[in-house]
Order: structure tokens, then C-alpha cells, then sequence
């Protein structure tokens, strides 16, 4: 199944695709000629011969036309004048465009493929051809049995030829995209959708566009063109265009041969109401009934006519009725599959709502591992569940263990890969890289001391992306896993959801502490501050006191010097000691609020100790 196509490729992916479309085969002169002249009411029936008998090839199919109609004539038909005769313009003019169209997107493929891919399973060349031959025999007689007061006249071999190439897109890419072709067609069944919305997605190009761009290759008519472009619209939607009604008829054919099951149109959405459709289109619903009732029959003997293929209209109504039966079977298959992936979707909705009921809150890293292991046990019937965590890049992991309840089989343990150079692998690289979680799980397993086995564990990615990085390992039963991870993954949604809360949390916890510790500190330090600045003002006053002191103690000291020298009593004397003892005192002092002030700085000096 083809994945879309990125916008960024789109565009130069179409003129490729454009391009190889212009490449094909054009029509023959001879063919086009004949188009323009049996298309007009006053052709010359001499110079349509005349241009038929110059095409040996055409001669030929045209000749072995007439032996396939087999009217009744007794003698074979030899010349081509006695052909066109007998055939009448109209068949003619389709016939040489069918031949020609057959021809020209019928050879070899070319672009992507050397060999012409392979139909199998999904798509069938001829049911396409059928289902084109289908819709243009009920648009002929859509317009044969259409009352002409009921809306505007469409011609009947007109309303053949628009119904033969309305799809002509759809040949166009099996010749150039043969292989991308087939797969649109495959997934367009599995997915029961039409192969125009399934192309536009992975080929990039939906067939109305292709086969408009064929028609103006080939100069097809203007009317032509554009039912190839609008076929399948809704009538009541269609632009107001001289020939609407011819595409609104086309449109009603389509889904008129979709409904009786003929052929393979590649759309598998549902059939639309074709008596809507005809009401929508202005077509008589008698009309529409006698085309549904003739519609196998015709069909048998237009596609014997133009040699396409040799069944009845037993045979053809038979193939009808198996086709459907196809379908149907299908169908029922596509209900069965979606009914089982309904029944799980629902039984995931049950299992997040018991999860989101759990009384006990998660509190930590652990519990939420707990919690998630005990709903792994519950919805996939897993009996033992392994979480690992990596909350960063290059972090060591956090394993936990539990059985099927959610109970802790083993001590949880912070791994952080010592002596591992470059330090602890990234736990979510390593889970997509089957070799490296192997050797990680073996590296988990030694530092574990055989505590943690991790054999017969799958593992499940529930968070991931930047930040933490989250598995779970468990054995859980039931569907494939792959399966299951998608039916899932909104359980899976929210189990991740619960542990980088929980992780969340506990990064919040170790933030606040930190803030705290971070916050004493910062008191501390204030302090500190607080009590440098005061003993820095006290120093700025220390020094201060200590010079303003200085100078009157320095003459106190030297006149009770003078005065010492020149007493004699005894008495006297006693008393100029102790002024001199008390200004050395002084002095002392003086010097000490200088020290405190303006600390000496040391001088390291090396010295000799013995």
C-alpha cells in the first residue's frame, strides 16, 4: 500500500507523470480523419472508404467485424465498401475509435517498469476493458430509450463513445505507472474506496486528469474531453456546459454497470442511487429500466462485436453475479475486521477508565510504573512488567519490576552504566536498535546481578520525545502486537501521560529542595555580608578614632617626658610615671584599632627550620 505523497514532490512527480502521458502513442491520421468526418451529417461516405482501404490494419479489423456480426449474409464480406454499408456510420466511427484506442494503450508499458506489471490480486485488464464496453452499451441505450420531451436529445452513438472513454485516464496510468497502478488498485480494495482518491494520494494524479490530458493529446473532442474530466459528479453539480447532459447520462451508465457488479471499475465505495442520479440527470426511468434489464445481453454482443472477448450473456450475467458475490464477501470480511477492532477499541476504553479510577494517587516515579503495570495486567493479561526511564540524555535509567497485579517483584535501581565510555546510552535510540538494546539489556542484567531478566519481553515506547524517555517491557498476550499497539494506542496515550506526570512531579520535588537548600544558603551568605559590612564600618571608625586620638596623646607623651626630667620630690615623680605609663598604655590601644583597621598583609618568605 503506497504512502502519500509529499507535497514537496507532488508537483515535479505530475509533470513526470504528465510527461510520460504525452509520450504515448497518438491516434492514427486515418483514424482522426475518420472521427471528424463521421461525426459530421453531410459526410462523404466514398472518402470514409476511401481512408479506411488506405489502412491495411484497419481494412482487416473492420472486415473481421463484419464476420463476428454474422447477419444472416450469404456470402462473406470482402470489400470495405460493402462493410460500412452493412455496418452503418455509426458503427463504424465507434469501432475505428475502439480499435484505436486498444491499440494504442495495449503495448508495452513504459516509464517505471521494463515488463508489464504483474495484474494478480486486486486489479484485471480485461474486467476494466468489460466494465468500459459495460458503461458505453448502457449509455447507447440509456440514450436510445430516453424520451426526448422528457430533456435534450443525446445521440446514442455518441453516448457509446463517451461511455467507452470516460475512464480512459485509468489506461493511461496502468501504461506508464503499471506497477504504482496495481498497488493504487489493491489498497483502493482493501480500503473500499475509488482508485481516483486512492491514485491522487499515493500516485499523486487521479485518472480524470490523466485521461483529460490523453484526450488533448490525441485531439478528441471538446465534449469528450470533458466527460472524461466530470464523469462521476453528481449531475446536479456539474458546470453549465452545452453538453452536461451528455456527462450527467455517462454518469448514470458508470453507476448504472457498478450496481449489476460488470466488469472492474477499480471504485469499491458504495453504489450510488442511480434512479437519483437518472432523476438528477433529467433521464426517463422507463429508459432506465428497460437499459437494466437489457443491459447483460447488449453487452455480450457489443464486446463479441468488437472481438474483446467471446462470452455470452449467460456467461457475462453469471461473471456478474460472482463479481458481486466478491463483493459481498469482501465486504462482510472488511465488517468482521472492523466489528473485532471495534470490540477492542471498547475494551480499550474500558481498561483507561479502570486506570483513571485507581483509589491510590501516584506519588512517585515507581507508583506510576506500579499503576501502569497493573493496567498492562488487566487489559493485555501481562504477568510481568519491566518499566525503564531515562528522564535525560545521558542520565542514568531508573528500572522497577512487577507481576501482573502491579506488586514489586525486585528493589528498584538507578543504572548509570559506570565505566561505560560516553556514559549511559540514550534509552530511546537504544529501544529502536535491536542490536544496542541487546547489548544494553545484557549490560542491565550484570549491573543487576541476574535480578532482572528481560527475555520473552516486548517492549512498548509510552513516553518519548524531548525530555524523559519511557519503556515498559511485558509479556502481555492476546492479538500481535503490532495490532494491538495501534487499537492501543490511546491507553498507551495516557499511561505515558501518567508517568511524565509523575516524573514531572518528582523533578518538582527535587527543584523545591534544591530551591530550599539553595535558599538557606543564600541566608547564610546575606549574614555574612551583613556582619563583613559592619565590621567594615567599624574598622573605617576604628581607623578614624585612632588618628584623631593619635596627634593629642603624641603631646601628652613627650611633655610628661619633659616635665619627668626635670621633678625631683618623690612624690611629683610617682605621679609623672603613672601619666607615662598610661599614655604607653594609650598607645598600645592606638595601635591595635590600626591593626583591625588595616590588617598587615602577610609575605610568604622561605625559612630555614633546623
Amino acid at each position: 500500500m503506497g504512502a502519500p505523497v509529499p507535497p514537496s514532490e507532488l508537483g515535479e512527480r505530475v509533470d513526470l507523470i504528465l510527461g510520460r502521458i504525452d509520450s504515448l502513442p497518438t491516434l492514427s491520421s486515418v483514424a482522426i480523419r475518420i472521427l471528424e468526418l463521421t461525426g459530421r451529417r453531410d459526410s462523404d461516405v466514398d472518402e470514409i472508404i476511401t481512408l479506411i482501404s488506405s489502412d491495411p490494419s484497419l481494412s482487416s479489423k473492420l472486415l473481421a467485424m463484419c464476420r463476428r456480426a454474422d447477419r444472416g449474409l450469404t456470402e462473406q464480406v470482402q470489400t470495405v465498401e460493402r462493410a460500412v454499408v452493412m455496418l452503418g456510420m455509426d458503427a463504424v466511427r465507434c469501432a475505428v475509435l475502439s480499435f484505436e484506442v486498444f491499440e494504442a494503450l495495449s503495448q508495452k508499458q513504459i516509464g517505471e517498469d521494463a515488463t508489464e506489471a504483474p495484474e494478480g490480486e486486486g486489479y484485471d485488464r480485461r474486467a476494466l476493458w468489460r466494465y468500459l464496453i459495460a458503461t458505453a452499451t448502457a449509455a447507447e441505450l440509456l440514450a436510445k430509450h430516453h424520451s426526448h420531451d422528457e430533456g435534450p436529445r443525446v445521440r446514442p452513438e455518441e453516448a457509446f463513445i463517451c461511455g467507452l472513454l470516460h475512464d480512459l485516464g485509468k489506461l493511461a496510468l496502468d501504461r506508464v505507472l503499471p506497477r504504482s497502478w496495481v498497488r493504487a488498485a489493491r489498497a483502493a480494495e482493501q480500503r473500499q474506496q475509488d482508485i481516483c482518491v486512492v491514485a491522487r494520494q499515493t500516485i499523486g494524479l487521479d485518472p480524470h486528469t490523466a485521461g483529460r490530458r490523453l484526450a488533448e493529446h490525441w485531439r478528441l473532442p471538446h465534449a469528450l474531453q470533458d466527460v472524461i474530466w466530470l464523469t462521476g459528479q453528481s449531475p446536479s453539480a456539474l458546470p453549465d456546459l452545452p453538453h452536461r447532459h451528455l456527462i450527467a447520462l455517462v454518469t448514470v451508465a458508470s453507476e448504472l454497470v457498478r450496481s449489476r457488479h460488470i466488469g472492474w471499475s477499480g471504485n469499491f465505495a458504495a453504489v450510488q442511487d442511480v434512479r437519483r442520479l437518472a432523476a438528477e440527470a433529467g433521464l426517463d426511468p422507463r429508459g432506465l429500466d428497460r437499459t437494466a434489464k437489457q443491459l447483460h445481453e447488449k453487452v455480450s454482443e457489443r464486446a463479441a462485436f468488437l472481438g474483446l472477448h467471446r462470452s455470452d450473456d449467460r456467461e457475462l450475467l453469471l461473471e456478474s453475479v460472482l463479481a458481486a458475490n466478491r463483493q459481498l464477501g469482501r465486504m462482510a470480511e472488511l465488517f468482521e475486521q472492523r466489528g473485532d477492532r471495534s470490540t477492542r477499541y471498547s475494551k480499550a476504553v474500558e481498561s483507561i477508565g479502570r486506570f483513571l479510577r485507581y483509589p491510590e494517587p501516584a506519588r512517585s516515579l515507581g507508583s506510576a510504573f506500579a499503576r501502569v503495570a497493573r493496567s498492562a495486567g488487566e487489559a493485555w493479561g501481562a504477568t510481568r512488567t519491566i518499566g525503564l526511564m531515562q528522564t535525560r540524555q545521558g542520565a542514568g535509567w531508573h528500572v522497577f519490576t512487577f507481576d501482573g497485579r502491579g506488586e514489586t517483584t525486585a528493589s528498584a535501581a538507578m543504572v548509570k552504566f559506570v565505566g561505560r565510555e560516553g556514559g549511559p546510552p540514550d534509552l530511546d535510540a537504544v529501544a529502536h536498535d535491536q542490536s544496542a538494546w541487546a547489548g544494553a539489556a545484557s549490560e542491565l542484567g550484570r549491573v543487576l546481578e541476574g535480578e532482572v531478566s528481560f527475555e520473552g519481553l516486548r517492549a512498548v515506547t509510552v513516553v518519548h520525545g524531548w525530555g524523559p524517555t519511557a519503556l515498559l517491557m511485558t509479556d502481555g498476550r492476546g492479538e500481535a502486537w503490532e495490532d494491538r499497539e495501534r487499537v492501543d494506542a490511546s491507553l498507551i496515550g495516557v499511561w505515558g501521560s501518567a508517568i511524565a506526570a509523575a516524573s514531572q512531579q518528582a523533578g518538582l520535588r527535587r527543584v523545591s529542595e534544591q530551591l530550599a537548600e539553595s535558599s538557606r544558603k543564600l541566608g547564610e551568605t546575606q549574614a555574612a555580608l551583613v556582619e563583613a559590612q559592619s565590621m567594615a564600618r567599624l574598622g573605617e571608625l576604628a581607623a578614624g578614632a585612632a588618628h584623631e586620638m593619635n596627634n593629642p596623646l603624641t603631646v601628652i607623651s613627650g611633655r610628661v617626658q619633659l616635665l619627668a626630667g626635670r621633678i625631683a620630690d618623690s612624690e611629683n615623680k610617682a605621679a609623672i610615671d603613672e601619666v607615662v605609663t598610661a599614655s604607653t598604655q594609650l598607645r598600645g590601644l592606638i595601635d591595635s584599632l590600626h591593626f583591625f583597621a588595616k590588617p598587615p598583609t602577610p609575605v610568604r618568605a622561605p625559612v630555614d627550620t633546623r
